[in-house]
This record gives structure tokens, C-alpha cells and sequence, in this order.
């Protein structure tokens, strides 16, 4: 359909008319662009938002140093060197830091160039270098193998614990089974 220029109403015109434009310190040659247009109907261009919802997001990222949260756990921090369509990211060097919270502590450990499947992302995210530095402040480092032993054990305990709880609640509740192949995300 073409499009057809609207035309103002009767009463808007004798409106224009009346008032005076030099009232205005001859500042509003055209009057007729305070009056109300009916508004032209715009469609969104599906195709207009497509960088921010696929990797094209991720242009803005490269040589800056994130932070990525992976599938099973493992928290990575690099620069992002390259990327793909698929998400698969290149860091170069890469560090590998483990927490604990309950002791207020932390570990890290050297990983260089690291490729990461795009599968495998669950979060990622721009570190900001001015506020880094604060959150680790809080916690005391420990050295890795000793702190991953314990992450290891308390891992161990709550399997353990999760185990038996799925075991009551499968036989005396009649609950199903979880964490079979592909429940995990």
C-alpha cells in the first residue's frame, strides 16, 4: 500500500491560522510542525538485533580480559584473543582460580592459551580492572593442591549425602531418579 501523507484536520488548520508565528519572535517559521501527525507504524527489522544475540557479541570483548564459567565448574580468566560462530573463545593468559568460602579462601593456577568449546559456556563476562583487585583482597590464597584436596572432600560429601537422600526419597517416596545422562544442564 502506498503511503499517503496525512493531513491535518479542519480544526488544526483554523488553529495554525489564528495564531500569530511573529508573536513567537519570528523564531517558529512553521507552526505546522507543533501540530499533532499521526504516527507512522515502523516494524522491527528481526535482523537489526542479530549481533547482540549471537557471537557477533562478542567483537567488543576481544583483547580484553573476562571472566568464563564453564560447564563443570571450572571458572577461567584470560584475554580473549579469538573467537568463532560457535562460541569456541581463545584465551591467552589464562588463569584458573578455585574458592571457598566458608574459609574465606582461594587458589589459582596458571593455564596459558586455552581453547574453550562454545558448548561449554555457561557465563561469560568483561573483568573490570579497577574493581579486580578488591574482591580477592578479602579472601587469603592458599596454594592450589591443598585447597582443591579440600574442594575434592566437601565435592565427595555431598554426593555422598545427595545419593542418600535420592535413595529415601526414590524408595520410601516414590520420587525418580535424577542425574542421568544429559540432566546436568
Amino acid at each position: 500500500m502506498p503511503h499517503r501523507p496525512h493531513r491535518p484536520s479542519p480544526t488544526s488548520e483554523r488553529l495554525a491560522k489564528s495564531i500569530n508565528t511573529s508573536a513567537l519572535g519570528g523564531v517558529c517559521k512553521d507552526f505546522g510542525a507543533f501540530l499533532p501527525t499521526r504516527r507512522r507504524r515502523t516494524t522491527l527489522d528481526p535482523l537489526s538485533n542479530l549481533a547482540f544475540t549471537t557471537s557477533g557479541a562478542l567483537i567488543d570483548l576481544v583483547d580484553k580480559k573476562i571472566l568464563v564459567h564453564l560447564r563443570d565448574g571450572r571458572r577461567l580468566i584470560g584475554v580473549l584473543r579469538s573467537y568463532d560462530q560457535y562460541a569456541n573463545l581463545v584465551l591467552t593468559q589464562t588463569i584458573e582460580r578455585i574458592f571457598h568460602p566458608p574459609s574465606k579462601t582461594f587458589a589459582q593456577t596458571d593455564r596459558g592459551v586455552f581453547l574453550i568449546r562454545g558448548e561449554n559456556v555457561v557465563l561469560l563476562g568483561e573483568v573490570d580492572l579497577d574493581t579486580e583487585d578488591a574482591a580477592i583482597e578479602k579472601l587469603q590464597q592458599q596454594p592450589w593442591p591443598q585447597l582443591a584436596a579440600v574442594l575434592e572432600q566437601e565435592k565427595q560429601r555431598k554426593e555422598q549425602h545427595a545419593r542418600i537422600t535420592e535413595r529415601v526419597l526414590h524408595q520410601n517416596k516414590g520420587f525418580g531418579q535424577e542425574g542421568g545422562e544429559g540432566d546436568a544442564y
